[in-house]
């Protein structure tokens, strides 16, 4: 039934950051389903050729230029100045630029059906998939909201808001909501006030730890 349901669909799915584990198997089970599958990321630098059986598509995250005065404290000064401005643009980059690409990606390659991985995508995802009247899912590993009440860098803050405001006006419209354990569920379901619990797909196989012997048992061979 998945593969009729499946079979010729145009399946993007948005990630931001290099490939992982998880979302390359997500990737090959909907394309083994009959579906036509291409990951779209952004990276800070594009990976070695890697063959798949689904398609991927690379995008570069743009950077920001570190000082070059000849004259040595001018230079540092720049310098500073730049690590501070490049937390700034990776602030940016991780919020603003990276929705408006995804909102644009998604109206240029017009799949069926869209998924955003982890806070970072959702919003473009959204508001691309309205844009041209497809369905969404969202796919989370953590608990963003969690997010929102670290102060390690104030610099951080207004990022980590964004990411909690999208979760909070996006996710509850998603046909599909996932994420990787029973707990963040049950948080998730909380958060945004849903009617059910989101789908929980594990990152291993769910088992049951063996027992462990007694000590000074015999050994058995």
């Amino acid at each position: 039934m998945c593969e009729v349901l499946l079979k010729d669909k145009r399946i993007n799915i948005y990630l931001w950051g290099d490939l992982e584990a998880r979302t390359t198997k997500l990737a090959e089970a909907l394309q083994r389903a009959g579906a036509s599958v291409t990951v779209v990321t952004w990276v800070d630098e594009i990976p070695l050729p890697k063959k798949h059986i689904f398609d991927i598509e690379y995008n570069l995250i743009p950077k920001t230029q570190q000082g070059k005065s000849s004259v040595r404290v001018v230079r540092i000064l720049s310098n500073v100045f730049y690590y501070w401005q490049l937390n700034r643009a990776i602030l940016r980059k991780r919020t603003y630029y990276c929705y408006r690409e995804i909102e644009k990606n998604i109206k240029n390659l017009r799949p069926d059906y869209a998924i955003a991985i982890n806070a970072f995508t959702l919003q473009g995802v959204a508001e691309g998939a309205k844009k041209i009247g497809i369905p969404y899912s969202y796919e989370t590993y953590e608990f963003w909201p969690d997010h929102a009440y670290e102060r390690a860098r104030s610099f951080l803050d207004e990022q980590r808001k964004f990411l909690v405001n999208a979760e909070k006006k996006y996710a509850r419209k998603a046909s599909f909501l996932v994420t990787v354990s029973d707990f963040l569920a049950q948080e998730y379901q909380a958060e945004l006030k849903l009617d059910t619990k989101p789908e929980v797909i594990f990152n291993a196989p769910h088992t049951l730890a063996s027992a462990p012997s007694p000590a000074h048992s015999p050994l058995r061979v």
